[in-house]
Order: C-alpha cells, then sequence, then structure tokens
C-alpha cells in the first residue's frame, strides 16, 4: 500500500473511531492493522532488531492502545494525526530504551541539540522538523532535506579516512564538536536525521556504550537451555503469566502482548499450553490465526492439546531444545510486560 493510500485510510478509520459508537474495538484493530508496519519501519531505522526490536515493538502497540481506547473517552484529547501520533510514540518508547542502555550516546545527543538549537548564540547551525523527522546542519540550510550525497556515501563506508579528508589528519576524537560538526557538514553538503548524525559522530569520536547480548541467541547458538545463562532468580515466570490469565483485564491485555511476539515464540507457547487454559486467551478462530493454520487444519491440532516439544519441534523444523527455548523468550517478554505494569502505580505515587 503506498504512502498517500495509508494516510488516507488510517485518517478515515480515525474519524470512524470516534464518531461510531458500535464495533469501536473493531475499528481499532483495523485502524492498529494500519500503523503497525509504520511502527516497526520507525524502530528499524533507529537500527534496532532482534528481541529489543520486538520489545519496543510491543511497548508501542500497548502505550498507542492505551493512549488511543483514553482519548475516546474525552472529546478534548481525540488524536488527529493518527499515524503521526503512533510514530511519535514509537520516538518516545525509543528514547526511553536509548536513555536506559546507551547513556554516553544520550549525553552526546544532549551537546549536539545545544549546538543545533544556537544555544551558544552563533546561528552556525539548525535543526528543523520535515515531515516526521528532525534533521540538523547549516543554518542556512533550514528546510532542506536528506541528500545520499558522495561524502555521505564515503563516511557510511569509511568513516576511518575523514581525519585524512576534512580534519588535516587530526583524530576526531581530539576535534572540539562545533568545529567537528561545521567541517561534516559543508564536506557532506547535507543534512542529517539527528539519530543518524548523533550515531556517525559517536562512531566518530569512539563513544561507545555496553551492548547487552540476547539471551535467546547465546542459547541458540550455544545449543544450551536458555535457564543455562540466568542467574537464579526468586521469580516463576510461568506461573506469574498464568496467575495473570485469571484477571479478566489482563487475559485481553497478555493476548495483545502475545499476538505481537515473534510467531516462532507465540507457537512454542500456545501448541504447548492445555486446551482449558488457551480458551482463557481467545476464541479458537482467534487462536487458529496466532499460530497461522487455517481453522480446518487447527481443529486436527486442537484436540492433541498441548502437543509435545519434539511435535512441536517438527512442525517448526528447529529442535526441541530450540522449541523450550522460543516458549521461555515468549513467558519472559509476557513477564516484563507485567513487572513494567505493576511498577507503574508506585511509579506515579511517587511523583
Amino acid at each position: 500500500m503506498q504512502h498517500s493510500d495509508t494516510i488516507s485510510q488510517v485518517n478515515a478509520l480515525t474519524q470512524r473511531f470516534y464518531t461510531k459508537d458500535n464495533a469501536c474495538e473493531t475499528t481499532l484493530s483495523s485502524l492498529m492493522e494500519c500503523v503497525r508496519p509504520a511502527i516497526r519501519k520507525r524502530l528499524q531505522e533507529k537500527h534496532i532488531a532482534g528481541d529489543d526490536l520486538e520489545d519496543l515493538y510491543i511497548e508501542t502497540v500497548e502505550r498507542l492502545l492505551t493512549a488511543t481506547r483514553r482519548s475516546r473517552e474525552q472529546p478534548d484529547h481525540h488524536i488527529g494525526n493518527y499515524l503521526s501520533y503512533a510514530l511519535t510514540v514509537a520516538d518516545t518508547v525509543f528514547e526511553d530504551h536509548i536513555r536506559r542502555t546507551k547513556p554516553n550516546w544520550c549525553r552526546l545527543k544532549r551537546r549536539i541539540l545545544y549546538l543545533l538549537d544556537n544555544k551558544t548564540g552563533n546561528k552556525v547551525f539548525a535543526r528543523w522538523r520535515l515531515s516526521l523527522r528532525w534533521l540538523g546542519g547549516l543554518f542556512t540550510w533550514q528546510g532542506q532535506n536528506f541528500q545520499p550525497t558522495p561524502a555521505y556515501n564515503i563516511l557510511c563506508s569509511s568513516p576511518d579516512s575523514l581525519g585524512s579528508l576534512i580534519l588535516a589528519h587530526r583524530s576526531p576524537e581530539q576535534v572540539p564538536l562545533p568545529e567537528l560538526l561545521a567541517r561534516l557538514f559543508r564536506w557532506l553538503q547535507t543534512p542529517l536525521e539527528l539519530d543518524e548524525l548523533t550515531s556517525h559522530i559517536a562512531q566518530l569520536q569512539g563513544i561507545s556504550d555496553h551492548t547487552p547480548h540476547s539471551l535467546e541467541g547465546l542459547a541458540m547458538v550455544a545449543e544450551r537451555d536458555m535457564d543455562h545463562f540466568l542467574p537464579p532468580s526468586s521469580h516463576d515466570v510461568a506461573s506469574e503469566v498464568m496467575e495473570a490469565l485469571s484477571s479478566e483485564l489482563f487475559r485481553k491485555r497478555v493476548w495483545n502482548i502475545l499476538c505481537e511476539v515473534p510467531p516462532r515464540q507465540r507457537m512454542a507457547l500456545l501448541f504447548a499450553m492445555p486446551r482449558e487454559e488457551v480458551l482463557l486467551l481467545g476464541r479458537v478462530t482467534e487462536i487458529a490465526a496466532a499460530v497461522e493454520l487455517p481453522v480446518n487444519q487447527f481443529a486436527a491440532v486442537w484436540q492433541q492439546l498441548p502437543l509435545s516439544d519434539k511435535d512441536i519441534a517438527e512442525r517448526l523444523e528447529i529442535t526441541p531444545k530450540q522449541v523450550s527455548n522460543l516458549r521461555k523468550c515468549a513467558r519472559e517478554r509476557i513477564y516484563r510486560w507485567l513487572a513494567r505494569k505493576e511498577a507503574e502505580p508506585e511509579q506515579h505515587s511517587n511523583r
């Protein structure tokens, strides 16, 4: 679907959501289907991948659903440009993630913003919003869009060459940030998206943060159980997830989260659950869609639930140990969401 068609469809669904009393949840589901690809793309453009991508994607969808339902109850808070709002929520989730995981990168971004916003009083740099993105560049470039210039391609492919090309054989780490920005922009002859600019400067100046490794990835590579890499915990994750299903409010939210986890994790969890537990989550037709089977094919599987790890492994074309790891990842993801939700009231009460 083209971008203009997506915007038109999102606008029509938004209007229907706020004006039609009946089937507002059905309309909201359709609205979310329209914006989900844009949310995922937005996060991917920020170089988020793997478990982080899935976690941030799920968190964005959950925040967006909550805010949208709340806005319907208050006419003065109806969302106008829904696609823009959805991407803003994704940006906020990403920024929260970056503050937690990349404090050095965040400090650098604040320094760059200080210069771009001319807090020094010198009108050398500027930043401006173009479409749905913030760009930074020279003051006289305001309003211009990014262009993939030859110099930009060199920056991406051979950043180590900049010392000889624009810095008179000095190391970028030794060059003051204002001078580095000025020389970089004049050489590039194009503004850059703000987060990308920060990442390039961080790479040039050797600014880095510790990168956590995915437990699922470690377990898969080592062909060992994920528990091998985890410290002893007082939490029984499986029990706490099942306990959450006893609450009608949490059942709906857990189902929303489960629908957003990677398909193989979702299948590894659902196929291993007894039928009575699966029915706590949703209707049989919804479960069939979640495990990506036509209803008539799922009916045969339904009679066999719960499946063994060996049977699930044959369906997913992986090993039983990988099935176990995928299921644990799904439970951990739901548990992390539950833990955040339990912490939110306490955080608000302390403000």
